[in-house]
Order: structure tokens, then sequence, then C-alpha cells
């Protein structure tokens, strides 16, 4: 299932909301470089914004922290975090960018 970038959230919340569990992507097409004991979603945007204009939208953020291992909701909680840390802002909705 292909899923845009607004819709990867959307798509979550109703899952975990119907069957009260995450949801893990099993591929990306992108080039995900190897995970490392510092990997984390700042890094991982920090390495792809260059490829995005406007931002990395989350959808490709939460698939490439699929390929790593960690769900959706881990990635998102992530996000939230360094968001509120100052790490990460949101020039347009659902697209991020390191500061």
């Amino acid at each position: 299932m292909a899923l845009g970038v607004n819709e990867t959230g959307a798509f979550y919340r109703r899952h975990r909301l119907v069957t009260g569990h995450d949801v893990k992507w099993v591929r990306t097409d992108l080039d995900v470089p190897e995970a490392t004991s510092e990997t984390n979603p700042g890094g991982l945007i920090g390495e792809l914004e260059d490829r995005f204009e406007g931002g990395v939208p989350i959808g490709v953020v939460a698939a490439a922290m699929g390929e790593w291992g960690h769900t959706i909701g881990e990635t998102l909680a992530a996000i939230r975090e360094l968001r509120m840390a100052g790490e990460l802002y949101e020039p347009r909705d659902d697209h991020l960018r390191v500061t």
C-alpha cells in the first residue's frame, strides 16, 4: 500500500485506534544509510533534506525509520521530542527540516 505524506499519520492513528497496535513499514524506495547507535529521525532528516524542497515528508521519515526497525508510532514520538527540543521545525505541514 502506498501512502502519501499526510495519509501516513492518519493511517497510523486509525489503525492503532481500531487494532490497538503499532504499524511498521516493510520497505522504502529510498537509499537509506546504515543504522548506527546514533540513528534518529533528526540525523536522517539532515541527510535527506537536500532531496526534498520544502522539507522532508514525515511519511518518508517514517518509511526510512521502518527500514531501521522502528514503528511509525516510535518515529512520530521521536519526531515530536526533537521538535519540542527545537532540533526540528515544520516549514510546511507534515514536512520537516533540522534547525
